[in-house]
């Protein structure tokens, strides 16, 4: 049974934390142990599809799938931008590995979902990175889903069940987030139907732990899915850690100069925030796996973190590159998975 620890006393202790106890380990670990090395692959032939790739952790992981020789697609909503992010990438690259280019992609807008899918001929390998937190603007989505819950989850559920109608894809990622283990964990919430629908009865705040709570879900069900049909895609979710990146950008003026100071200090950097979603991308299959019996349902995390006390290790350090954890499931969490994605594909 691990120890869960409420979420106003988490954060605190995972600053004092990661001012202390980080610092030394991370001191230990430059010394004495060898540094990350991330899966070494050989990705030629594969396209990989990067949503939000255009910045922050998601810029960084389609860097790192491209190194690797794959030819990458960065997914995002503005044109200008995924196509800049494109160049930016393809340059850092150089040449001699793969390729990157941008397809327009809008998770608030489940017909630009359908298009996007539509306009792919190949995915074999699906990061469901995109995604906003509670500080964006609560504007609802084309389709009235709250924004948080509707950009971060049901975008990426109905991308993912489109590609699978007209593509083999081999392995999808799913960007989780500590956050996860402080949304509601009982069956009923969870597979309530009117709990996924519009802005009023789901708020904004509660909305993000919800939605990372889902990708835990949702990979939890592709795979049972793929158990069962004998083949499919396996399925990942990860947890980026606490990563310096633009998805604070709406963080008000005065605070967001106090907390940038406090995230220069303890944050990791958005490549190191990227290291889970790589390591799940290109681990082998088999390995993969074998991290989802040991641990209920495959979840990497960029800190060691021990399954009886998950916290504060999992919210800030110290930097491992990717560890398999447990995240926080709830109770016959398989039938609940089943629910919550059979919730959203009726409405959608």
């Amino acid at each position: 049974m691990a120890i869960h620890v409420p979420e106003p006393l988490a954060w605190p202790l995972a600053v004092i934390f990661g001012l202390t106890f980080v610092p030394l380990w991370s001191l230990f670990r430059r010394l004495f142990v060898a540094p990350y090395a991330p899966p070494i692959c050989d990705l030629r032939g594969k396209v990989c599809v990067v949503t939000g790739g255009n910045t922050g952790i998601g810029y960084e992981t389609a860097v790192g799938l491209a190194q690797r020789g794959a030819t990458v697609k960065i997914a995002c909503r503005d044109a200008t931008r995924g196509r800049d992010a494109a160049e930016r990438a393809a340059a850092a690259v150089g040449t001699g590995a793969g390729t990157v280019d941008f397809v327009a992609l809008d998770l608030g807008d489940l017909d630009s979902v359908r298009a996007c899918a539509a306009s792919l001929a190949q995915c074999d390998i699906l990061v469901c990175n995109g995604g906003i937190n509670s500080l964006a603007p609560a504007k609802p989505t084309k389709e009235g889903y709250s924004a948080v819950f509707g950009v971060n989850y049901v975008g990426h559920q109905v991308l993912v069940f489109e590609l699978q109608r007209r593509l083999t894809v081999g392995r999808i990622v799913l960007l989780s987030s500590v956050m996860h283990r402080w949304a509601a964990h009982d069956a009923a919430t969870l597979s309530d139907p009117p709990y996924n629908t519009a802005l009023g009865q789901l708020d904004h705040n509660r909305g993000y732990s919800e939605s990372k709570l889902n990708m835990v879900l949702l990979a939890v069900e592709l795979n049972r899915r793929a158990a069962a049909a004998g083949g499919g895609p396996v399925a990942a979710a990860v947890d980026p850690g606490a990563v310096r990146s633009d998805i604070w950008r709406h963080t008000p003026g005065l605070l967001m100069w106090a907390w940038d100071l406090l995230m220069r200090a303890t944050f990791l950097t958005p490549a190191q925030g990227a290291a889970p979603s790589i390591h799940a991308a290109t681990l082998p299959t088999a390995a993969l796996a074998a991290a989802a019996r040991a641990k209920h349902a495959p979840y990497f995390a960029p800190y060691p973190t021990p399954d009886f006390c998950p916290l504060p290790f999992e919210m800030m350090g110290p930097f491992c590159g990717a560890c398999a954890c447990a995240p926080r499931l709830p109770a016959e969490y398989e039938a609940v998975a089943a629910r919550v994605v059979a919730a959203v594909e009726k409405r959608v």
